[in-house]
């Protein structure tokens, strides 16, 4: 089980999937990430959640004061346990599922994300492909902050969705970048 690090949420235990199927963000990781987030200082109003998994992150932004989180979620089972893990900690009326493939779903620009959270399978080698397909071109929204969980052999582009990475942080197998217009 995975447990909320922070907010209105925090301390609330969540289900995980079967670990064959995703790969959840350690604890220490989520915590070094939201500590990052927190200092730019950025109203995080609109929030997406690509390759979400549990929900993990998604839940930790809407914990820590997002008002809204988009899941995005190819499995169908795992959709139903985002759902419940949202259930469990309050937050469903702040969210929205979408049953989706990073690379076949678009971000509709009638929302305006001020913080996307990526953390797509170690393995895919078309990640970076399949999220500037689901993205575009972020270069033209206020304010946000694009995250990419990756392994540490995997190098990150420096820019993606035309945008520009800024900072790295690593955790044992795992790296964050950040990225920012």
């Amino acid at each position: 089980m995975l447990i909320v690090t922070g907010g209105i949420s925090k301390g609330i235990k969540l289900k995980l999937p079967n670990e064959k199927i995703t790969r959840p963000t350690s604890q220490k990781m989520r915590e070094a990430l939201f500590a990052i987030i927190e200092n730019f200082e950025i109203d995080f109003k609109i929030v997406f959640d690509l390759y979400a998994g549990s929900g993990m992150l998604g839940i930790e932004a809407l914990s820590r004061g997002a008002n809204k989180c988009i899941f995005i979620e190819s499995n169908k089972n795992i959709c139903k346990i985002i759902k419940n893990n949202l259930k469990s900690t309050n937050l469903l009326n702040r969210s929205e599922i979408v049953h989706a493939s990073v690379g076949k779903w678009k971000v509709n620009l009638n929302n305006d994300p001020t913080l996307i959270l990526v953390d797509p399978p170690f393995n895919d080698e078309l990640k970076w492909i399949k999220i500037e397909k689901s993205l575009g071109d972020l270069s033209f929204y206020k304010n946000l902050i694009l995250v990419i969980e990756h392994f540490h052999k995997d190098t990150a582009p420096e820019m993606i969705c035309e945008i520009n990475k800024f900072r790295t942080r690593r955790h044992g197998d795992s790296i964050i970048s950040f990225y920012k217009v």
